[in-house]
């Protein structure tokens, strides 16, 4: 059941909203992941990375219109594939 949410933002103001966390996961290829949907169908994406050698540190929230574009914000590594899976878009390319 959706329910008031605070989101705490390192770089920017904190978000607040109605809705509810669909998924909280973490991974050494994605950090920290915890994704909520709105009420009004917005998904916020929460991701918290470490540096470590080649791989940028990550830490913000966005706000986005659909789970596609959740999906692309974290790319291809296999966490984030799970991921993908789990909002219900598909990673695959089909060649006939």
């Amino acid at each position: 059941m959706p329910k008031l949410q605070v989101v705490q933002n390192p770089n920017g103001d904190d978000l607040e909203f109605e809705g509810e966390l669909i998924i909280d996961e973490q991974g050494h290829d994605i950090g920290f992941v915890q994704i909520w949907k709105t009420d009004n169908g917005s998904y916020i994406l929460k991701q918290n990375r470490s540096s470590r050698p080649g791989v940028r540190t990550i830490q913000r929230v966005d706000v986005f219109r659909s789970p596609e574009l959740v999906v692309d914000a974290l790319g291809h590594s296999p966490g984030a594939k799970r991921i993908a899976n789990e909002l219900g878009v598909s990673r695959k390319t089909r060649i006939d």
